[in-house]
């Protein structure tokens, strides 16, 4: 990469072709404020990714051979067998006419791009970083097989005449971030679909260890509290090696934040009185929920068995994946929920007015256009739906039913289709027949969950 002098200011400049036709100059300099962590870490050379995307050809020859990359650029068979996921009764596809909410990356400007050849180094840097702690890797060969992955996923998102790069969303990035992880190291040593099972258990049960501490709280402020939890990141403390008392401690104080406050978005009152209103006058309600990172999901189950408890007409079907991708909560964690007493009512309702059914889903969200026919039945079986988390927020928009998403704002596109601040809380109602954003290449046309909710 060579020093440029442009208005007689020396400038890093480097010339990236995205995909054929879409090539831009790249100000190094302002392409490192496009920086993203993942989850609190960021590599201390966070655009090593776009560093190797736009020298491949240079590059491929200097890594690991075995990686064969030539295979990826001359045969996208190759590409659809290794990492094309297989979900049942799902014909899935990257294309063209495949919707990729909340936009494909062919829809993105050039600085959006940035942020998520960053965050591809971040993600990749954190999680041989995980596995460096987890005594699985040595520190000194992160540099490399970070390298590694990197130029993988490089050559994944060229294959087929650069179909991937401009026909994914962030959700199907972030599942090819972590197969080509698992390609470069082994199924042994990373499982995609065990990513992060061990430190995401042991989070589990240090969130199941203080549930006392809710159990007095009402339902209105236990939903609050549930929101909070989502960006504690006690899985991060603890893959860390931080003391847990500590670790837990800090969780209280970032949950504590939202639950005794107003939300920037705060339909909480809606699903309520919807529940009870509706529950009573059909004598019966369904209630399908969706849930994201484990430690938080401790916590959403505990107001929603109140709620159990509370209605006797009240059924709770939870959608549940057998995959555990990133710090979500899987079908795996379902045994010391139901094993613990504080949640001896929900156990006791197990199969009747509690059900929960099992679906695949290889991503960090689910989308409609890759569930399984089971899981869409569920859906549109169900009075309402309750889908927490910011990615699901993105990528899981339900038109035909009324809908409540909780989450933290996150990140600029969490920012960009919310409408709100970062670290703002939302438990917002979105009625059927809209979805919480509509989509638009140009970011000023974007109609926001704050506008949407603003037409109620």
């Amino acid at each position: 990469m060579d020093r440029v002098n442009i208005g007689g200011n020396p400038l890093k400049k480097i010339l990236i072709t995205f995909w054929k036709g879409f090539s831009t100059e790249i100000n190094l300099d302002t392409a490192l404020n496009a920086n993203v962590n993942v989850k609190g870490i960021t590599y201390e050379k966070p655009l090593r990714f776009l560093e190797i995307y736009g020298n491949l050809s240079d590059q491929a020859n200097s890594l690991n051979p075995k990686l064969e990359i030539s295979r990826f650029l001359d045969s996208p068979d190759f590409f659809y067998k290794y990492f094309m996921p297989r979900i049942p009764g799902v014909n899935f596809a990257v294309d063209e006419n495949t919707p990729q909410p909340p936009f494909s990356w062919k829809d993105c400007n050039p600085q959006t791009l940035l942020c998520n050849f960053n965050y591809n180094t971040n993600a990749v840097y954190r999680i041989l970083r995980n596995l460096t702690a987890e005594g699985k890797l040595k520190e000194s060969d992160i540099e490399s097989l970070l390298d590694q992955v990197c130029l993988l996923l490089s050559a994944i998102y060229r294959a087929n005449n650069y179909l991937v790069i401009r026909n994914l969303n962030n959700n199907l990035n972030m599942y090819l971030i972590s197969k080509a992880v698992e390609f470069v190291l082994g199924k042994g040593i990373y499982d995609s679909e065990r990513q992060e099972f061990d430190v995401t258990c042991k989070a589990l049960l240090a969130s199941l260890s203080v549930t006392n501490e809710q159990i007095s709280l009402s339902v209105f402020d236990k939903m609050g509290y549930a929101i909070g939890k989502g960006v504690s990141f006690i899985e991060k403390g603890i893959s860390e090696g931080r003391e847990l008392r500590s670790v837990i401690m800090g969780a209280r104080e970032t949950s504590s934040r939202y639950f005794g406050s107003k939300l920037a978005i705060d339909h909480r009152s809606i699903l309520l009185d919807m529940i009870e209103n509706e529950g009573l006058r059909e004598g019966s309600f369904e209630l399908v929920a969706i849930f994201d990172d484990a430690t938080e999901t401790v916590d959403d189950l505990l107001w929603l068995q109140d709620l159990l408890v509370q209605y006797n007409f009240l059924t709770l079907h939870i959608l549940v994946n057998t995959a555990q991708i990133s710090i979500n909560f899987c079908s795996e964690m379902m045994s010391p929920i139901l094993s613990s007493p504080v949640f001896a009512s929900l156990a006791a309702l197990l199969d009747s007015r509690f059900r929960v059914s099992t679906t695949y889903c290889p991503f960090i969200s689910y989308q409609l256009t890759y569930l399984p026919p089971a899981a869409r039945a569920e859906i549109e079986k169900a009075d309402t739906v309750f889908i927490k988390g910011a990615n699901f927020f993105e990528t899981l928009q339900i038109k035909n039913k009324p809908v409540f998403h909780a989450f933290v704002v996150s990140g600029p596109v969490s920012r960009l289709y919310t409408g709100l601040e970062e670290s703002d809380a939302v438990f917002a109602f979105v009625p059927d027949g809209r979805e919480g954003y509509i989509h638009s290449r140009d970011p000023g046309r974007i109609v926001t969950l704050k506008d949407i909710v603003a037409l109620q």
